[in-house]
């Protein structure tokens, strides 16, 4: 793989190519982490592949490509590193840490398992989750009038409780002050608790009630997810909290796929891996969308035969005058917390003990009282339990408006507006050869197995045929069968 920074380029090179701006602690990581090689570019090689992102589907694309059809590949990253939103490194503890928020890779699909594990070692985890929460009564009203969830009093004698997340045996028994002991009598409680409409599910406050009933509603997702994407479950569509998954037995395990798995190294040496091949360049701080503007050749039509696209389908499209799409970010406020060594008979307060600033690597803040959705501790991960420090990072997440993309907000008006940008991706595939590929390009919120199982079914779907040659026309000569 040739890596090419176009900051460090534009320096050596009289040709000059637009770059986004940098993360001095990123830059840092890339060359320390990543082993970056820079090489001059004047952007007078041709490729039979451009590859717009080098995140997951980027990189899964760009692999094939190379390796399995032989052909050149370019790809283009944006941002001045590769993998994505998946983007890892080696922070000033020692601990692996994801930049744009902790990722856990799970699935079902054997042959996405076994793709992965060519290019990387995983490890085994479990991940499991935890809500802080106050409880209340459950006659407390669900939503104000002007449509945002109330923020009850909690009287000062409660204090909060971790529970497990997603809702299972224990949960309720937690909650409701339950003495539920197997799967017959968790569904009978679910039963009698959740709500039925004598209409199809409307929205996502009809899909989580029908799920857990009011009162769980209430003290778990109801606010968690107005702070989540800055509208009530009533605003967005059924899907986003159809995908509340619920327990009927005691397994507190966040996902129950056959496969759960973390990589060794991290997801940016995955990534790494899967693009080092001769066949593949990388050129990173690079915006596609900018340099289309200044005729650099490789992507000229005619001088490739396919480009795939993974960023925000209205991004490509905004000179078409559509309205954006919808999109939340998140901001990360990274807390350095010193730690106690396991040893210690006493613990930071307020905090997990065993060496640990908090006692979960995830909790979950479902509450208005609390600014930001959840808070992650990565030294919990397998890869970093044991490395010796005196302090852990704990990231606190916010979710914005502002910032670079990451969820699509699924309501009415984006699931329509989207439909007209698919429009013409049907359009540019057709015409120009360009392939829209990812939850940015699809506007559509994906795991990362479904991610990869995605771009290996458009490789072999829509990509290998368009290398192979044509199918010549049999003649049967008078005689033949």
């Amino acid at each position: 793989m040739n890596i090419k920074d176009t900051q460090s380029f534009s320096s050596s090179s009289s040709s000059s190519l637009p770059s986004s701006s940098s993360n001095s602690t990123s830059e840092q990581a890339i060359h320390n982490y990543n082993h970056i090689q820079q090489h001059d570019h004047d952007g007078t090689e041709l490729y039979d592949v451009i590859v717009v992102g080098a995140g997951l589907s980027g990189a899964v694309m760009a692999d094939r490509c190379a390796r399995v059809l032989n052909k050149r590949v370019l790809v283009i990253e944006k941002r001045n590193h590769i993998a994505g939103n998946c983007y890892d490194y080696i922070n000033e503890y020692g601990h692996l840490v994801n930049q744009y928020g902790l990722h856990i890779f799970h699935t079902n699909d054997v042959e996405v398992y076994n793709y992965i594990t060519q290019f990387s070692d995983w490890i085994r985890y479990d991940h499991r989750v935890v809500a802080r929460v106050y409880p209340q009564p459950s006659s407390s009203s669900s939503l104000a009038e002007e449509d945002t969830p109330s923020s009850p009093d909690i009287p000062a004698c409660l204090s909060s409780i971790l529970v497990p997340v997603p809702v299972c045996i224990e949960t309720v028994n937690i909650l409701c002050n339950q003495h539920l002991q197997n799967s017959q009598e968790m569904d009978a409680w679910l039963q009698e608790h959740q709500i039925r409409y004598d209409h199809t599910i409307q929205n996502g406050e009809e899909a989580a009630k029908a799920r857990v009933g009011e009162y769980l509603y209430t003290l778990l997702f109801e606010q968690y997810t107005y702070k989540q994407w800055n509208k009530t479950p009533a605003q967005l569509d059924k899907s986003i909290l159809e995908r509340i998954p619920i327990r009927n037995n005691w397994d507190t395990r966040y996902f129950t796929d056959t496969y759960q798995v973390l990589p060794i190294k991290g997801y940016t040496h995955f990534c790494q891996t899967l693009l080092q091949h001769p066949l593949i360049t990388v050129l990173l701080s690079t915006d596609f969308l900018e340099l289309r503007q200044t005729k650099y050749p490789p992507i000229q039509p005619g001088n490739y035969t396919a480009i795939i696209y993974t960023g925000p389908i209205d991004t490509y499209f905004a000179h078409i005058g559509l309205p954006p799409l919808e999109y939340r970010s998140i901001h990360f406020d990274i807390q350095h917390v010193p730690i106690i060594p396991s040893s210690s008979p006493s613990y930071p307060q307020g905090g997990g003990g065993g060496g640990f600033a908090q006692s979960h690597v995830v909790i979950n803040e479902p509450s208005l009282q609390v600014p930001y959705t959840r808070s992650v501790e990565y030294k919990h991960l397998p890869m970093n339990r044991h490395v010796p420090s005196t302090h852990s990072m704990v990231v606190r997440e916010y979710t914005t408006h502002v910032g670079e993309p990451y969820y699509p907000v699924m309501n009415d008006r984006n699931i329509s507006l989207y439909q007209e940008y698919k429009t013409y991706a049907e359009q540019v595939e057709t015409e120009q050869g360009v392939f829209m590929l990812g939850r940015l390009a699809n506007y559509k919120y994906i795991d990362m197995h479904v991610a990869i199982r995605n771009a290996l079914d458009v490789f072999e779907s829509r990509i290998i045929p368009l290398f192979e040659p044509p199918k010549k026309r049999q003649v049967l000569v008078k005689g033949e069968d």
